[in-house]
């Protein structure tokens, strides 16, 4: 069990540092996404966020495989033991060990949901915009704002900009 105990904060303290690693990676992109900064960067930072999660899912699984190891020598009734109840059924200085690894990982994923939330309005509010220009350019809303008050086709027979089919 003792082997089992220290996989499992190896493991949390792996997740930890990939999490950390995606945390800044949102702050970046949340920057960029600020600055109104080119496309490229933000589709780099994305992928360097998706290379990372490609690394937690394999860590996650073995957590889990050894939380089962560890609910099964416990002989523990509960279908899923929890790191909580684990960490009562622990001597003290490993409990503690594992309660703050645990919460280190869970202040890192709340912080991660808070700037997540954060760059899904900002992606929302460029989208906005997008779409308004879209809009203003193709006259798709029926607005006049930009159109040609007497409806007459602009002098010297110029074409529009953009045909309201693209």
């Amino acid at each position: 069990m003792t082997e089992d105990v220290a996989t499992l904060l190896r493991l949390l303290d792996e997740e930890a540092a990939r999490y950390t690693m995606l945390l800044q990676l949102a702050r970046r992109k949340a920057d960029l996404l600020s600055s109104r900064a080119d496309a490229a960067e933000i589709e780099a930072v994305a992928n360097e966020e998706a290379s990372l999660i490609d690394e937690v899912l394999p860590l996650e699984r073995d957590r889990l495989a050894v939380m089962r190891r560890l609910a099964a020598s416990l002989e523990d009734k509960v279908p899923q033991l929890t790191v909580s109840a684990l960490c009562a059924r622990l001597p003290g200085d490993v409990s503690h060990r594992l309660s703050r690894a645990t919460a280190s990982l869970s202040a890192t994923l709340e912080e991660l949901r808070t700037v997540n939330r954060l760059n899904a309005a900002l992606l929302q509010q460029e989208l906005a915009l997008v779409n308004f220009s879209l809009d203003l350019l193709t006259n798709t809303a029926g607005r006049g704002t930009y159109a040609n008050p007497a409806g007459t086709p602009p002098a010297g027979g110029c074409p529009a900009f953009l045909d309201a089919r693209a």
